[in-house]
């Protein structure tokens, strides 16, 4: 049996990294397993052994053609296994397998235009709340410009009674329910310095 066929028969290690493994031992992958020395055999074990461990050296992985089959690997194979392409994480790598599935480039640019598609429908719902915003913040600062000589003497009330020693320690918001000319103050809250007043044509 061949070092590939016992690697795989014996701890189950994929052909594509027994391959792999047999090309960093420098060793034939068609040799048979029995013929190894020792010396042979630790170098092999090595090399396995450093491919699942966390010290194993951050290599670029890839994408390689192997036996009619796509397969990721953490680290660029020595052994001469086509590479399909290369990325700069296993993340990468398989976001492009479960994302794309390496599509054709004609596929590939469909996709792009999907995802741009996407991206400028977002922008514009953005941009269209955006404008809602500001709409309806333009309609509160006209509020407030109307009913300015109304709610000027709540300010200056909340500012004076915020002055005080025991609202300076105050934590609950200070609850009013008191008229000023057109305006209802409904909530003053001096921690965080917000007042909430009631408009007659609000």
């Amino acid at each position: 049996m061949d070092l590939v066929r016992a690697m795989l028969s014996g701890i189950n290690v994929p052909p594509v990294v027994a391959e792999e493994a047999c090309a960093r031992a420098d060793l034939e992958k068609g040799k048979v397993a029995k013929s190894l020395s020792e010396k042979e055999m630790e170098k092999l074990h090595s090399v396995l052994h450093g491919f699942y461990s966390a010290e194993f050296p951050p290599e670029k992985p890839c994408v390689v053609e192997h036996l009619g089959k796509k397969v990721l690997l953490p680290f660029e194979p020595k052994s001469g296994i086509p590479v399909i392409a290369k990325f700069d994480s296993v993340n990468a790598g398989l976001n492009e397998i479960i994302l794309t599935g390496f599509l054709t480039p004609v596929q590939k640019e469909d996709k792009r235009k999907i995802e741009l598609e996407r991206a400028v429908a977002e922008q514009k719902e953005a941009l269209a709340q955006c404008e809602a915003s500001v709409i309806e913040n333009k309609k509160k600062a006209e509020l407030i410009y109307r009913h300015y000589a109304a709610i000027m003497p709540a300010v200056l009330e909340l500012r004076a009674f915020s002055e005080q020693k025991e609202a300076k320690h105050a934590i609950k918001p200070v609850m009013y329910n008191k008229v000023f000319g057109g305006a209802l103050l409904m909530q003053a809250d001096l921690k965080n310095k917000k007042a909430l007043f009631e408009l007659p044509d609000a």
